[in-house]
């Protein structure tokens, strides 16, 4: 009961203008999320805990994905190297949300989740993330060479 009426809040349009703006531009985002990773707060889904991270991971690795490959080709377009669009944008990009995280779980009172979500986070992020990110360009991706050497704008994310 309480989770057909978690899932009918979601498909609920918002009351507000700017609301419902940012709503249906994310909707193509947050639907396919919100079908796929199990809800493992509800006493249905408790016990599949394992298949919600296991989720929470692939979307996880999935926009990793899209978004080093956006920002590789809006570097590309504008002339800055991959390595300099990852260091900033990317770095800025993955960093807000655990931010965000923390200072709500401050606000909360609970300083020590804030501080354990910082480094805890990055460190899933660099170990899990980022490492199944280079499994996946590795195994099937291509890197473009002429002359020995990657392209400028080639796709080669291996360590």
């Amino acid at each position: 009961e309480e989770e057909e009426e978690d899932a009918e809040e979601f498909f609920r349009l918002p009351s507000g203008c700017m609301q419902r703006v940012a709503y249906l531009a994310l909707f193509p985002l947050a639907a396919p999320i919100h079908m796929t990773t199990p809800d493992a707060r509800h006493a249905r889904w408790k016990k599949w805990f394992a298949l919600t991270l296991l989720m929470s991971l692939v979307w996880l690795v999935v926009l990793a994905t899209v978004m080093t490959t956006c920002l590789e080709a809006i570097g590309c377009l504008i002339g800055f190297s991959s390595t300099a669009m990852g260091l900033t944008l990317g770095a800025a990009g993955t960093s807000f949300p655990n931010m965000y995280a923390s200072v709500l779980a401050a606000r909360q009172g609970e300083a020590a989740m804030a501080i354990v979500q910082a480094f805890a986070s990055n460190v899933f992020n660099i170990c899990v993330a980022l490492g199944a990110l280079w499994l996946v360009q590795a195994t099937a991706g291509n890197c473009e060479y002429i002359e020995g050497r990657p392209t400028p704008c080639g796709g080669c994310y291996l360590p």
